[in-house]
C-alpha cells in the first residue's frame, strides 16, 4: 500500500501470479474505494490529474 495524502493504491498479488490494484480517497466517513481493476492506474496520486 502506498499513500499520498488523501489517496491510496493498494496493490495486491492474487493466487501469487495476478495483479490487482485498488485506489481509495479519504473523506469525511473515513476511506472509500473509488477505482480498482487488474492494471494499475497512472496518476493516481496527483488531484489535477484524476479528479475523483
Amino acid at each position: 500500500m502506498t499513500v499520498a495524502s488523501d489517496r491510496a493504491e493498494v496493490a495486491l498479488s492474487v493466487n501469487g501470479d495476478y495483479g490487482y490494484w485498488a485506489y481509495y480517497r479519504r473523506d469525511d466517513h473515513g476511506w472509500q474505494e473509488t477505482v480498482s481493476g487488474s492494471g494499475p492506474t497512472t496518476g493516481w496520486d496527483d488531484p489535477a490529474a484524476i479528479e475523483w
